[in-house]
């Protein structure tokens, strides 16, 4: 079973507080219990596992969150060079996208296992959950980081800020919090 992400227009001003509410709710409308969704501003970001997605439960997806604006197989894009693969991490979490920053980090981590990588990839899981309304996992994932040593390039005081308007349904500034080139 493949794996599929489906991106929507935040038309109905989601927030992750909505999260498992919206993911019930797909997972009824999919008939599929592997559902993850993520809610960014801007946009909805749903994880399903499917070949294919009949046109009549995606209509009724639109009409319950908004417009289809993107559909793609994660891990289709790939970087294998390290700046490449920051460069993709910033664009990512400039857009809110902080479940694709993480994947597009964790590729190159997995060959060198550098824990300033590690580090980035986690902040990037922690804004992930922030967009499922997990504020535990966020503060868990955070702590992670701190103890690992590696606040030089992610400042856990600001990533907990941008976290906390990502729960209230805020546009977030999550590049501000680190320390990259």
């Amino acid at each position: 079973m493949e794996r599929k992400l489906l991106f929507f227009k935040n038309e109905r001003k989601l927030r992750p507080g909505d999260s498992r509410l919206v993911s019930s709710i797909v997972s009824d409308i999919m008939g599929r219990s592997k559902v993850s969704v993520r809610i960014a501003s801007s946009h909805v970001e749903v994880s399903i596992e499917s070949k294919t997605i009949d046109p009549s439960k995606l209509g009724k997806l639109e009409r319950l969150i908004g417009r289809l604006i993107e559909e793609r197989v994660p891990g289709s894009e790939s970087e294998t060079t390290l700046s490449g693969a920051i460069s993709m991490y910033r664009r990512y979490m400039e857009s809110e996208r902080f479940w694709e920053a993480h994947e597009i980090l964790e590729s190159v981590w997995r060959r060198n296992r550098d824990r300033g990588l590690q580090a980035l990839i986690l902040y990037a899981a922690a804004l992930a959950k922030a967009q499922e309304g997990i504020l535990d996992g966020v503060l868990r994932i955070l702590e992670r980081i701190r103890a690992r040593g590696e606040t030089s390039i992610v400042n856990i005081d600001c990533a907990r800020t941008q976290a906390l308007r990502i729960l209230e349904g805020k546009r977030a500034d999550p590049v501000k919090c680190l320390s990259i080139t």
